[in-house]
């Protein structure tokens, strides 16, 4: 059902439904915000009565929303940042001397992904560890992924991993003094967030009633599997309502990409994106081109969740959806539907660089 009756949120629910069925999704939840109005829409589609996962959604429902956390993580970050307790260009070694094969790579390097640090999830047999008891630590993933070859020299490359917003974690824990899961909590209170938690332990009941299931692979019930395993990196449990207003505030103009946006690198290369439209990433966020303009987006994706938050400027939308299945091939075709059926409001007007930056046939997210 969508909520507010939006001109096009029917015709987005209809695009969205055959795509959802093909992979037999059993619970999905939209949210977007339309420009300048601030205006916000939710959208919650439910398999049909054959899929046994289909679960009435509602706004207050939770999912795990993974990699999003990144973008939480880099403003903390960032405001560590603004008040002088950290500085773009201080070492790993500053405050943990004995990881010295990470002595040299920056804040920044962490930040932007082009740090050269390996990813734990890719040590062998790493996935086989994981099950519902499962508890690690930063300092337990940080140990798995030192004992793997760094990917590249930093700052001469670019590539994906959780181990840089772990080890930035640590960093901010030491940096402030306090745990991670309280800075989060700040943050969210400062924003405004609701129903968003960093969850590295298992549910509390109250929780356990707003989860939806989650599924891997379809089959395999892994709700209960907690965040730990991903840390800083993506242990947020929300909705895509409140990630969707999250996703607004980083673009404000006072905040968020609007301090950062000079700060870009391009993918693969690793350097500073000098061009808008060339596949580019910082602090936690991609931007690609489209057929639409730029669009700015975070994916998430855990055992049994796919999420994206997404900023498409050129036509004043501010978007969110999670899912209760790790199905994450859907997101391109799950896009397509979403923007090819968005109306702008009528007192909408565009960005003025939106008129200058080449626009792209398709749309083409970044594989990692």
């Amino acid at each position: 059902m969508h909520t507010l009756g939006f001109a096009s949120s029917a015709a987005i629910e209809d695009n969205l439904k055959p795509i959802l069925a093909s992979k037999n999704v059993g619970a999905f939840a939209l949210s977007l915000i339309h420009l300048p109005s601030g205006r916000q829409e939710n959208i919650f589609i439910s398999g049909d009565k054959n899929n046994p996962h289909a679960v009435v959604v509602q706004i207050d429902s939770l999912f795990q929303i993974g990699s999003i956390t990144k973008t939480f993580t880099a403003q903390i970050a960032l405001a560590a940042i603004l008040e002088k307790k950290l500085s773009y260009k201080d070492t790993v070694s500053k405050f943990f001397p004995e990881y010295k094969k990470y002595g040299a790579i920056t804040i920044r390097q962490l930040l932007n992904q082009n740090s050269g640090i390996a990813d734990y999830i890719n040590a062998t047999g790493f996935f086989d560890t994981l099950s519902n008891d499962s508890h690690f630590q930063g300092p337990q993933l940080l140990d798995i992924a030192y004992k793997l070859k760094n990917d590249f020299k930093p700052g001469t490359s670019w590539s994906y991993s959780n181990t840089n917003y772990v080890l930035l974690g640590m960093i901010l824990q030491q940096v402030y003094h306090k745990p991670f899961a309280a800075l989060i909590k700040e943050i969210c209170l400062k924003n405004n967030i609701h129903d968003t938690y960093y969850q590295v332990s298992p549910y509390s009941s109250s929780m356990r009633k707003q989860m939806v299931h989650g599924y891997f692979q379809n089959k395999f019930d892994v709700t209960e599997l907690n965040g730990s395993w991903l840390e800083s990196a993506g242990a947020l449990v929300s909705n895509p309502a409140n990630v969707a207003i999250w996703y607004r505030h980083l673009f404000a103009l006072d905040s968020g990409v609007a301090n950062f946006g000079k700060h870009f690198v391009n993918i693969p290369s690793g350097v500073l994106s000098d061009k808008l439209y060339t596949p580019s990433y910082a602090m936690g966020i991609f931007r690609v081109d489209s057929p639409y303009g730029i669009i700015y987006y975070t994916p998430g994706l855990t055992s049994g969740y796919v999420s994206i938050a997404f900023y498409v400027p050129c036509i004043g939308l501010v978007g969110a959806y999670s899912m209760n299945q790790n199905a994450s091939t859907l997101h391109l075709p799950l896009l397509k539907a979403i923007l090819s059926q968005y109306n702008k409001e009528k007192n909408f007007h565009a960005p003025k660089f939106c008129s200058m930056v080449p626009r792209s046939k398709n749309i083409s997210l970044v594989r990692f």
